[in-house]
Order: C-alpha cells, then sequence, then structure tokens
C-alpha cells in the first residue's frame, strides 16, 4: 500500500521555453492564465478578429502538426467560413464565457456532416459522415471554431496514440515520448499551445491519460451528461465525451455548452442543470478528500508517488479534511471493465473484425480477439455488477467532497515502449497507464485530471479528482481553487 506520510517536498516553477508554444498568448501554465479571456480580450481592444485569428491558428496548427502530428485533419476553408460568422457575433466577446470565436480541436471520432472521419483507422479511412454529431452542434452554435480534428489511438481502442495508419502523436514536452490514449491528439493540440479547448472520449481513460502525460486538464463528465449522439462507439457502457483544456475555466465553459439531456442518445440521462462555470468562479466548497488505500495498493512509479504525496499536502493547506477509505470494491473494477469493454467493441466491430482483419492495427485487433474469451453471460453478470460498484462508490463520497487518487501511476513511457519499468519490475503499458482511470469509466462518475506536477526531468504528472454522480461541478470548484492557489505544472523537487 502506497505510504502517503507527506515528505520535505517543494515545487518550483518549470520554464517552458523549449515547449512547441506556437499559440502567441499561450504561456508556462503556472500562473491560471485563461487563454480563452485573452483571446476574447485581444478581440475586444481591436489587436485580432477571428478570421485572421482563425487563419494564424490553421497556421501553426500546420507548421506544429510537422513535430508533433496531432492533427488527421485540418479544416482551412470550413473554419474560415465559421470564423467570418463568428465576426458577426461582436456583442458575444464582451461576455468571458463565451466561445464566440474561439478556435478549438476535436477528436477525429465526432461526426461533421461533409467532413472525412476516419476514427483513426484505415477501414474508415474514407468515410464522410451524413450528420453532425450533437456535441460539435452545440459548440458551433455557441460560435465556437473547429480548426482540425484530431489524431487518436486506432478506433480509441488503446492508451498511447501510436497511430499505424496516421502516424504517432509526439509528446510536445518530450518528442520521443507517447501523449496517451486514445484523445492524445486532442491533448498534444492544447498541450502546444495550439488551441485552448478539444474535445475527446473516455472509455478507460482516454482523456484523463493524454491529459495527465501532458500536462493539461482533462474532465470525464458522470456518465449520460453528455449526448455521445454522433460519435463512433468503442464501449456504449463505458464511453463518455468531454473537454481537454488549458484550464479549469475553459473546461467548465465547454462543459457549460455540451452538457445536457438528448433524445437521440439512449444513455442520455436528465440530470439537474448545475452551474459549471460558476462553480470555477466560487471560493472552495470541498471539505473532504477520500483516499481509497486499496486502489493506491498498485505498483506506482516513485516520482508519482512524491507528487501526490505533494498533492495531499496541498490539499491539506485549503482546508480539506483527508479520509481513508480501504474501497477494496474498486479493485473489482478492472474484471468488470472487461467484459463489458471488450464485449461490446467486439460486437460493434464484428463483421469488419470478420471481413477485414488485415485492416486493423495488431494491437487493436488482439484486443477484439479479447472479446471472444467472454461468453452472453459474463456480459450480463459484469453490467449487474457495474451498478453495484457505481452506487456504492457514490455512497462512499460525502455530498461536499470527492475521491483523490493519482491520474496515471507513471511518467510518458517512450514511443514504442511496451512496458513499464516500476521498482525493477516491468508492467504492461495499457494496465499502468489505466489503472486509476478504468475504476470510474465502471462507476461513471465524474472525474478531472489536474495537471499538478512536473517531474525533476520536466515531464508532467497530473492527479485525479473523483465526485459523486452529477457533481460535476464540485470537481470542477476543487480543481479551479487549486490551480488558483498552486499553479500548474510544478516543478518537484527535494528541500
Amino acid at each position: 500500500m502506497l505510504n502517503i506520510s507527506t515528505e520535505t517536498l517543494s515545487t518550483k516553477v518549470m520554464c517552458t521555453e523549449d515547449r512547441l508554444f506556437y499559440n502567441r498568448f499561450a504561456c508556462s501554465r503556472v500562473d491560471g492564465m485563461q487563454l480563452i479571456k485573452k483571446i476574447k480580450e485581444a478581440y475586444l481592444s481591436g489587436k485580432e478578429k477571428p478570421v485572421s485569428y482563425t487563419e494564424k491558428t490553421i497556421q501553426r496548427c500546420k507548421q506544429a502538426n510537422q513535430e508533433i502530428n496531432a492533427f488527421i485533419n485540418i479544416l482551412d476553408s470550413r473554419a474560415k467560413r465559421y470564423a467570418e460568422l463568428a465576426e458577426r457575433r461582436v456583442n458575444e466577446f464582451m461576455n468571458p464565457d463565451s466561445l464566440a470565436g474561439i478556435p478549438i480541436a476535436i477528436k477525429d471520432i465526432f461526426y461533421i456532416r461533409g467532413v472525412r472521419c476516419t476514427v483513426g483507422s484505415k477501414i474508415l479511412s474514407d468515410f464522410i459522415p451524413s450528420y453532425t454529431s450533437t456535441v460539435v452542434q452545440k459548440l458551433e452554435r455557441a460560435g465556437a471554431i473547429i480548426v482540425g480534428t484530431t489524431n487518436l489511438h486506432e478506433f480509441a481502442s488503446g492508451v498511447t496514440t501510436v497511430n499505424p495508419f496516421f502516424g504517432a502523436t509526439k509528446n510536445p514536452w518530450d518528442k520521443q515520448r507517447i501523449v496517451g490514449g486514445s484523445s492524445g491528439g486532442s491533448a498534444a493540440a492544447v498541450a502546444a499551445g495550439l488551441v485552448p479547448l478539444a474535445l475527446g472520449t473516455d472509455t478507460s481513460g482516454s482523456i484523463r491519460i493524454p491529459a495527465a502525460l501532458c500536462g493539461v486538464f482533462g474532465l470525464k463528465p458522470t456518465y449520460g451528461l453528455v449526448s455521445k449522439y454522433g460519435v463512433f462507439p468503442l464501449s456504449k457502457s463505458l464511453d463518455h465525451v468531454g473537454p481537454i483544456a488549458s484550464d479549469t475555466a475553459a473546461i467548465a465553459t465547454a462543459l457549460e455548452y455540451i452538457s445536457g439531456y438528448d433524445s437521440r442518445d439512449p444513455d442520455s440521462k436528465r440530470y439537474k442543470r448545475r452551474e459549471y462555470i460558476k462553480a470555477t468562479k466560487s471560493p472552495l466548497r470541498v471539505k473532504n478528500a477520500i483516499i481509497p488505500d486499496s486502489l493506491l495498493s498498485i505498483p506506482i512509479a516513485e516520482d508519482v508517488v512524491k507528487a501526490f504525496k505533494l498533492f495531499i499536502s496541498n490539499l491539506q493547506k485549503l482546508g480539506i479534511k483527508l479520509e481513508h477509505k480501504n474501497c477494496e470494491y474498486l479493485k473489482r473494477t478492472r474484471d468488470v471493465w472487461a467484459p463489458i469493454r471488450f464485449g461490446e467493441a467486439l460486437a460493434y466491430h464484428y463483421d469488419w473484425y470478420r471481413s477485414r482483419p488485415n485492416d486493423y492495427g495488431k494491437d487493436v485487433l488482439n484486443r477484439l480477439r479479447a472479446g471472444e474469451q467472454y461468453s452472453a453471460v459474463d456480459y450480463i453478470r459484469a453490467l449487474d455488477e457495474k451498478e453495484k460498484l457505481a452506487s456504492k462508490t457514490n455512497q462512499d463520497i460525502p455530498e461536499d467532497g470527492v475521491m483523490i487518487t493519482p491520474s496515471v501511476a507513471a511518467i510518458a513511457p517512450k514511443i514504442g515502449q511496451n512496458r513499464i519499468d516500476i521498482a525493477g519490475k516491468e508492467y504492461d503499458v495499457y494496465q499502468v497507464l489505466s489503472s486509476f482511470t478504468v475504476p470510474f469509466n465502471v462507476t461513471g462518475l465524474p472525474a478531472i485530471s489536474i495537471p499538478a506536477f512536473l517531474t525533476g526531468n520536466g515531464l508532467p504528472i497530473g492527479m485525479q479528482v473523483v465526485g459523486k454522480e452529477n457533481r460535476d461541478d464540485i470537481v470542477l470548484n476543487l480543481a479551479s481553487n487549486y490551480e488558483k492557489e498552486f499553479g500548474i505544472n510544478r516543478k518537484i523537487t527535494a528541500d
């Protein structure tokens, strides 16, 4: 079990001059600067206009793509058309919570009518959707400008975004390392300062893992809060749609627009409406934090252990009371997750799997084969157990509290690295990177990765905050107050 007693640690601001920042508003993200607000201020002052800024953003995206391969499609002409529309919405620029004129990126898994959607695959390399996903419709109605669709792990079925057909996305902090997955391109685009906001999906941690490895924020909302209509599925019972951004203000703004019931999505739920933007502007509401000891008994890299101890210390400085709970039941979540995740993926891909197996990458094909080992009985029983685990976890988190873990158990491995060494033993990359994220896909509870720290050699370490069902506002409230008080991407040093 992880010993969480606080060691003598301190943090220093990480100089980010060697990062791939192409956006002229991007800077070291330790000051809580709200990039959307800065863009709006430039519009209001006349220093920029949506069309010219969009053109510059597109050029930066093209330039950066040669180095980090974050995008599959850059939507030049379409983005410029929407920028022209945005220029007519000048009054909305004065609202700091508006998305009018803001360039964003979306994972190449969201349907846009008339725009190629590959899902990172050979099989769908020429697929053109005939309709647009609900979340994209909502963002564009709000005035957001989609500048491109981002690279991902093939069919969203992995945690590295090392794609055999579109190439590996490289981490802006160290281009020899992975960005995580499957929403790796979205996280890289935000981390490189190309856009302040991007959309991803999360089935096993695919928003939170790349957010943690790229030093940005990533939110997996409560299951059913955000529509999946028009999003290519991996595992419908575990899939979530959510934002990746440079700060909590952008995360909250995105969630304000994309959340809400959608009759076209059978898994959409009529939750009570929460005020996400207001939550990020409010004083700290969180009073208690649960530490799930049994979940923390897994192998964890030394740098991550140090970071988690410092995170705990910082939460205590905020006045949050820490409580240890065994939460032994969370160790069952992976056994529950497997029949659902692999079974549903195989069912959806079954015809291609039988007729076109050679058109899949090797790792994705092997994961589809894994679905064959589970029976219908295994699947139904896993769905039943999933509901019980969700209820138990939700019950254990107090109304004014959260549960905390690291986001990922290790720092970003090298591209092509299949095993991770922890304390002299090697472990599978997929299992290590998803060990803290999978439980909350099973429970469906809201979870955010906070880019809290950097290792001594400057690699990001994320911390995960989990809330009760439909208390995404509480999760955002803590993340925002933490960001304001301690900054983000702080380099850990020993005194």
